[in-house]
């Protein structure tokens, strides 16, 4: 294989050829979404309950009123860019409560939700994100669903993939890093899902059974985790990489009655599948 066709085949499944300005509007509709969703009602942010300061040691425990009225400004300008209004503008005020809700505390759950969806809002401010399906664009009174396709609406779905791909794979080295292999096959796992958790029927299945079954699947996660970035390197991977960590998560909530948050990583990594990649899987299959 000499240089150019190495560069024909970066060109045409590491990087792809473009995507849409309407698949980019649906990713910056889809986050907005889930940040409705999964932003933390005001409830928790109570000090007992809201783990300050983070990364914020100066501001010591914010009043819970002022941390409510955060709330509701960050769910005005959320429906603000939801409906691509105000620009970048917008969209980095937007990304700065996101960003301070999700670093203010280090609650599990919600860090996990919120810091994909955080991310995605940082990548927002830079692109081309309210190029169709946006009040802006009605506004200047051009055409609803915008320009024609191009590489500059692709790079912020590569640029999201590879976030949600190294998420995983820093998961896997920290795993490592804190007690190596030998937590796949130790009684851990198993004994987290006896003792902890809501009761659930896989949990329950799972713990009549061989406990060989629960370890194996450890193995099979760390693994999936471990080469998380080389699911990159094709169309195909991509799609494949997208439906399994889909899988994984399901069945995590379905055993532990619990880590719906954790569904922000599959979903958005479904999203930014453009229609040139499940073109060119199909085309293969």
């Amino acid at each position: 294989m000499n240089i150019s066709q190495i560069k024909s085949h970066l060109s045409q499944n590491l990087i792809g050829s473009y995507a849409t300005p309407s698949h980019l509007a649906l990713l910056r509709i889809s986050v907005c979404l889930l940040l409705f969703y999964f932003l933390p009602n005001p409830n928790v942010f109570q000090p007992k309950l809201w783990q300050a300061p983070g990364l914020w040691p100066f501001l010591g425990v914010v009043e819970p009123n002022f941390l409510s009225l955060l709330h509701k400004v960050t769910i005005g300008l959320l429906g603000l860019t939801l409906i691509g209004f105000g620009g970048r503008v917008i969209s980095s005020l937007t990304f700065t409560l996101s960003f301070f809700m999700t670093s203010y505390s280090f609650h599990f759950n919600q860090f996990h939700s919120l810091a994909p969806l955080t991310f995605s809002c940082l990548i927002l401010i830079f692109s081309k994100t309210n190029a169709a399906w946006s009040a802006d664009r009605l506004l200047k009174r051009k055409t609803w669903s915008g320009p024609p396709p191009s590489f500059s609406y692709l790079w912020p779905l590569r640029l999201l993939q590879s976030y949600i791909a190294f998420a995983y794979f820093t998961s896997a080295i920290t795993k490592l890093n804190i007690s190596g292999w030998k937590w796949v096959w130790s009684d851990n796992i198993p004994m987290i899902l006896l003792h902890g958790y809501v009761p659930t029927t896989l949990r329950s299945y799972l713990l009549s059974h061989s406990w060989f079954w629960i370890q194996l699947g450890a193995t099979l996660v760390l693994l999936m985790e471990l080469i998380a970035p080389a699911m990159l390197l094709t169309p195909m991977l991509r799609l494949i990489f997208a439906l399994e960590i889909l899988l994984f998560q399901s069945l995590v909530i379905l055993t532990l009655g619990s880590h719906e948050a954790f569904l922000t990583y599959p979903l958005l990594m479904l999203l930014t599948i453009p229609l040139t990649d499940w073109k060119m899987w199909g085309r293969k299959t």
